[in-house]
C-alpha cells in the first residue's frame, strides 16, 4: 500500500484545486479505485501495484496540461528501439510466416500465446501478448502495418478484469470502432489506464485501420473458436493490402534462379547409399583424387551433417546445401520408399554412375 501513496496523494492535492462540483464527482470514484487495489493483486500483468485507471483518465480528459504518471508500465520496456526488418519491434510473440494472413494478440495470456503457436496453422504470421493500452497497441501497429500480407487481427484471452487495470483489449477495441482523438491521440471509448498513442502518427492509424479487419474475441481462451477464427479468416482468400502504404519494413523479395554448376570442394565429395534392410544411411567421403577416407553411418540425417561438419569434411556452402538436399531424399526413401536417385556428382570419372538417369527442372546436371 505505501507505494500507492504518492499516486494517491497526487490525486488527492489535485482535488483539492478543483471547484465542488468537479470533486463531488470524482471522490466517489477515487474512493471506489481506493478500496479495489487495497486487496487485489492486478490481473493484467500480475503487478503489485498499480494506479486507478478511472480517476487518472477522468483527470486527464478534464486537466490535459497535468501529466500524472509515465506513459509506460514498470513492466514495460518503454526504451525499445526500432529495428530493421521485420517485425520492427520485438515482444513477446512467435514470429511464423511474413507472407500469412492472420496475426493473433492473446492479451494477457503468454500460456494460450503458447498454444496457438503449437496449433502451426500456415495461415498465421505472428501470435503474441499485448499487456498496455499504450505501447502495446503502439507497437502492434508498427508491427502489423509493415506488413502488407496481414489482413486479419483475431483478439483473444482475458482482458485486465480489474477497473485500475490497463484494459488493452477493451481499449484496442475501441481504437477499430471509435478511432483516435486527432488533436490528443486519446483512443475515443478506452478505459484503459491511459490511451494514449504518443507513437504513432494518422498516416499510420488510417492505414491499420483500413489494411486491418478485426476478429474480437476478448475473453475467450477456447482453443477450436479461436481455430475456427482462424481458417474462417483463412477461407476468405484475401489479397495482401494494396492501398496506402505508410509504413514499409522494407524487405526485399529476390527471385530464386537455377545453381550454376557446383565447383569442386577442396574437402572432397560423397557417395549416399540409404540401406532398406538396414534402414540406415551409409555417406562415403572421398579425397578429389578418388580415394575413400572416410565413411558415415546413421540413421538420423541431422546427426550425419553434424558429423560431417564436425570432422570437416565439407567447406563450401553450394556443396552443404548439396548434402543437405541429398540426404532427405535419402531419408525420404527410408520412410515411404520413394526412388532415391543421387545427382551426379561432380567428376563422373570418380563416382560409380547411378543406376538411372536423375531427374529435375534445372539445365545444369553438375552435382557434387
Amino acid at each position: 500500500m505505501s507505494k500507492f501513496g504518492g499516486q494517491v496523494k497526487a490525486i488527492e492535492q489535485k482535488l483539492a484545486e478543483l471547484n465542488s462540483s468537479d470533486r463531488q464527482e470524482i471522490e466517489p470514484l477515487l474512493e471506489e479505485s481506493k478500496n479495489t487495489f487495497e486487496t487485489v493483486q492486478y490481473d493484467c500483468l500480475g503487478c503489485k501495484i498499480c494506479y486507478p485507471s478511472e480517476v487518472t483518465n477522468f483527470l486527464s480528459e478534464a486537466y490535459p496540461e497535468v501529466e500524472l504518471e509515465p506513459d509506460g508500465c514498470a513492466t514495460d520496456d518503454i526504451f525499445v528501439e526500432e529495428r530493421v526488418g521485420w517485425p520492427p519491434f520485438p515482444g513477446n510473440y512467435n514470429n511464423f510466416r511474413f507472407e500469412a494472413p492472420i496475426a493473433i494478440c492473446t492479451l494477457n495470456s503468454k500460456e494460450l500465446m503458447n498454444k496457438v503457436s503449437d496449433l502451426q496453422s500456415p495461415h498465421i504470421s505472428i501470435v503474441g501478448t499485448m499487456n498496455t493500452e499504450n505501447l502495446g497497441i503502439e507497437r502492434i501497429i508498427k508491427n502489423i502495418a509493415t506488413n502488407p500480407n496481414i489482413r486479419f487481427l483475431i483478439l483473444c484471452g482475458e482482458d485486465s478484469e480489474q477497473k485500475i487495470g490497463h484494459l488493452p483489449g477493451q481499449s484496442f477495441v475501441s481504437f477499430f470502432e471509435n478511432g483516435v482523438d486527432s488533436e490528443k491521440m486519446r483512443i475515443i471509448g478506452a478505459k484503459g489506464k491511459r490511451p494514449i498513442l504518443k507513437n504513432v502518427d494518422i498516416g499510420s492509424i488510417n492505414q491499420i485501420k483500413e489494411q486491418i479487419k478485426l476478429i474480437n474475441l476478448v475473453g475467450c481462451s477456447d482453443l477450436r473458436k479461436i481455430e475456427k477464427a482462424i481458417n474462417e479468416c483463412a477461407g476468405q482468400n484475401i489479397p495482401a493490402f494494396e492501398g496506402s502504404i505508410h509504413m514499409s519494413a522494407g524487405i526485399e523479395k529476390i527471385q530464386a534462379n537455377c545453381p550454376p554448376p557446383l565447383k569442386l570442394d577442396p574437402s572432397g565429395y560423397f557417395v549416399i547409399y540409404p540401406d532398406k534392410d538396414k534402414n540406415l544411411i551409409t555417406v562415403e567421403h572421398y579425397a578429389n583424387n578418388g580415394v575413400l577416407n572416410k565413411i558415415v553411418e546413421g540413421r538420423d540425417i541431422g546427426s550425419i551433417y553434424s558429423t560431417i561438419i564436425e570432422n570437416n569434411l565439407i567447406s563450401k556452402l553450394d556443396h552443404a546445401s548439396y548434402l543437405g538436399k541429398e540426404l532427405a531424399k535419402a531419408d525420404e526413401f527410408l520412410r515411404v520408399g520413394t526412388p532415391f536417385v543421387q545427382d551426379k556428382a561432380q567428376d563422373p570419372d570418380l563416382v560409380p554412375p547411378p543406376l538411372e538417369e536423375s531427374t529435375n527442372n534445372c539445365k545444369s546436371k553438375k552435382c557434387c
